[in-house]
């Protein structure tokens, strides 16, 4: 019999918390709510990374569930980190701040 490795084994349902991929993604298209659509998994990426980035940047100074309620300033910053990670067609990234910005 194999004995188990030195890692504990994933129980069934027990997910990792999203992280920010690496490298950048080129997204091509986005639905008329600003969200990316196109190449095929790019929403989920665009999601988890969201996630990521508000998780791991603010998890400090946030205290409330109202994202409106996170001041402008703030949200800049986190705009700026998810521009390291994606790149958008000339002319749709104020759609995808929105998107972002908003989620």
């Amino acid at each position: 019999m194999a004995s188990m490795s030195s890692q504990a084994k994933w129980k069934r349902g027990q997910q990792s918390q999203n992280q920010i991929p690496k490298g950048t993604h080129v997204t091509e298209e986005f639905d008329p709510k600003g969200e990316p659509i196109a190449p095929l998994g790019i929403s989920a990426k665009y999601r988890n990374t969201l996630g990521a980035i508000v998780r791991d940047t603010l998890h400090d100074i946030i205290t409330t569930d109202n994202w409106k309620l996170v001041p402008q300033s703030r949200k800049e910053v986190l705009w700026a980190e998810v521009q390291e990670s994606f790149q958008f067609p000339e002319g749709q990234a104020n759609m995808a701040k929105k998107y972002a910005l908003t989620s």
